[in-house]
């Protein structure tokens, strides 16, 4: 069945685009429970458990035109959302939204941006509005509260949502098998210089070693009562898993493997572990290189990670046991 629905929502959304997408994230959040899990946890804005809230699509505001994907209405809240996938901002976004909101008491502007659009969608969206490059995805502009957001975080705030209706669980299933199949994930390029790793059976050996290293470091994470959670079947990052300190999702990180060719890094080696996530904003990065880290920018050639900074861990110890050891003391100095 979940194979059925997910090829049905990806054909879905191949044929309608984003609005398609719209209309499924439409359909979920007349779910009470997800409604206010989505304002709650991506437009910043708490709303009783007795306030009805609306849902509506494709909404065209009578004084400015505005139309933008996705309303929220309830009581005097009003949140707005522009779906974006590959399309770019038209020409009145986001000033016409912002116009038309800013006469609410509680206007809430957001976008749904994939992970790998964020940085270059983000800046583009700030620069209109005379904001600058800033870190962090929320901002004020003109009395208005803009949150910039990840699809990825969409279904993170969805999954941790209890459901008693069978359909509505079936549909988040498929929404967050697509978000992840399809919306935040890229080809991988066979470059030239990935080729070695293929024939190189001592470069192999070793990612198969890094790879038992990961799985150990697992079972260390949760002795350690951190929450772990691992990719569903059919992700293109295959070697790896996320990982949450207990109690604060937001934080969550992604640790893995990226197997890259020598001279892909000069004198760094075929193999390195990796780590990323979305919380690690520019202040966070200053933090960690203050701490020995090092922060790298990623680059377009490295799948789903272009809004992601990169922090390589290095495999130390001298024996397994004491790398798994440091490696999940790393990983706990990254919270720090």
């Amino acid at each position: 069945m979940a194979e059925i629905g997910r090829g049905l929502v990806a054909e879905l959304v191949r044929r309608g685009g984003e609005n398609a997408l719209t209309e499924l994230l439409a359909e979920l959040l007349r779910a009470p429970a997800l409604a206010r899990a989505f304002l709650r946890r991506i437009a910043d804005l708490d709303v009783d458990d007795g306030v009805r809230i609306a849902v509506e699509t494709q909404v065209t505001d009578r004084e400015t035109k505005a139309r933008p994907d996705l309303v929220l209405t309830a009581g005097d809240a009003a949140v707005w959302v522009e779906a974006k996938l590959d399309a770019a901002l038209t020409p009145n976004q986001p000033a016409g939204y912002l116009e038309a909101l800013s006469g609410r008491p509680r206007g809430r502007l957001v976008f749904l941006i994939k992970a790998a659009r964020w940085r270059p969608l983000s800046t583009a969206i700030r620069s209109r509005l005379g904001q600058g490059v800033v870190a962090g995805r929320t901002f004020v502009s003109r009395g208005v509260p803009v949150v910039l957001a990840t699809w990825r975080e969409v279904r993170q705030c969805l999954d941790g949502v209890e459901l008693s209706d069978p359909v509505a669980r079936f549909l988040r299933a498929e929404l967050a098998a697509h978000i992840e199949d399809h919306v935040e994930r890229s080809v991988v390029p066979l470059t030239p210089e990935l080729l070695p790793m293929l024939t190189d059976i001592q470069a192999l050996t070793a990612f198969a070693a890094l790879e038992d290293l990961l799985a150990e470091c697992v079972d260390e994470l949760e002795s350690r009562r951190h929450v772990v959670r691992h990719q569903e079947k059919g992700e293109l990052r295959q070697h790896g898993f996320y990982v949450a300190p207990r109690g604060d999702a937001d934080r969550e990180l992604y640790v893995g493997i990226v197997a890259r060719a020598g001279a892909a890094w000069p004198g760094r080696g075929a193999l390195w572990a990796w780590l990323f996530g979305d919380a690690f904003d520019d202040a966070a990065q200053q933090r960690m290189r203050e701490r020995g880290f090092e922060v790298l920018d990623p680059t377009g050639r490295l799948p789903d990670w272009e809004a992601c900074p990169l922090v390589p861990l290095r495999i130390e110890g001298a024996s397994p046991t004491d790398q798994v050891q440091r490696l999940a003391d790393r990983i706990e100095a990254l919270w720090s």
